[in-house]
C-alpha cells in the first residue's frame, strides 16, 4: 500500500470540493466496481485533509491518496486536481453547509 500526499498548488480559500470528481478517480485506483462479479480493494482511498472555506497555503497537504500502484497515474492526479476549486483572492464566497436551524 503506498500514500500519496497532494500538494496545494496555489495559496487561496478552499471554495469547492466536487465529491463525484473525487470518487471516480478513487474507483480508477479499485474502489469501486463497473461489474458485480470485479472485486473491491477496500485499502484504497482518500482523505482530505481541508474542506471548503479552509484557508490553504502553497506545498501544504490537500488530500492523502492511498494506493496499491507504485506510482499515482497521472490522469488520477489530473482529476484530483480539477476536483478542487481554490480561490486565490480572499474574497470568494463560500456556501455555508448549514442551510437553517430549526427550533421548537
Amino acid at each position: 500500500m503506498n500514500v500519496t500526499l497532494a500538494l496545494i498548488w496555489v495559496s487561496g480559500i478552499v471554495i469547492k470540493v466536487d465529491a463525484l470528481r473525487v470518487a471516480k478517480a478513487v474507483w480508477k485506483l479499485g474502489a469501486g466496481r463497473s461489474k458485480a462479479d470485479e472485486p473491491i480493494d477496500h485499502k484504497v482511498g482518500i482523505r482530505l485533509l481541508h474542506v471548503e472555506g479552509e484557508k490553504v497555503n502553497i506545498g501544504e497537504g490537500l488530500m492523502e491518496v492511498h494506493h496499491n500502484s507504485s506510482e499515482l497515474p497521472a490522469d488520477v492526479c489530473k482529476q484530483l486536481e480539477e476536483a478542487i476549486d481554490i480561490s486565490e483572492n480572499g474574497d470568494a464566497i463560500v456556501q455555508s453547509l448549514i442551510i437553517d436551524i430549526i427550533t421548537v
